[in-house]
This record gives structure tokens, sequence and C-alpha cells, in this order.
């Protein structure tokens, strides 16, 4: 069997506090060669992984502004925890 194309979906909900959160999901695809099918695959990843991390920490820092467009989102988190959350730490 030869692999041409993958395609790999991550998503992460965090956890904001008083019964908020936001979810976020990432899905990339991307053509492969049979060759360096597993180095291929955890480069994938890893950029899916660093974008899906980049777009919730835009996300938190738009909740944290005080110059939200949603005056629903509130700063109801420890950003610390938040920052460990994303990051996995």
């Amino acid at each position: 069997m030869k692999i041409k194309n993958i395609s790999i979906s991550l998503g992460r909900t965090v956890n904001l506090g008083n019964f908020n959160s936001i979810k976020t999901e990432i899905s990339i695809e991307a053509n492969v060669s049979s060759e360096n099918y597993d180095k291929e695959i955890e480069e994938l990843q890893s950029v899916c992984e660093y974008n899906l991390d980049k777009i919730i920490n835009k996300r938190i820092q738009k909740i944290k502004s005080p110059n939200s467009s949603n005056p629903t989102e509130q700063d109801n988190s420890n950003p610390t925890e938040q920052e460990r959350f994303v990051h996995g730490l």
C-alpha cells in the first residue's frame, strides 16, 4: 500500500474559569512520500501543534485585552495556568 496524502487534526479546550472555555481545532493535510513517511508525519504534527498553540495564545490575548470586540468575553483566568496548559507543562 502506498500512502500519498495524510491529514492530521488536533484540538484543545482551555478552561478560562467561571464556566468559560475556548475550544480550538486545526487540521492540516499534506502529500507525503513513502520513503520519508515517518519523518514527514512528525514534521506535519509539529507544524500542526505549533499553529494550534499560536492560535490559542492569540485568542487568549484577545480575551485578556481590555478592548475585546466581544463584551461577554472576560478575563476570568489565571494566565500562568493557561500557558502551562497550552504548552503542555
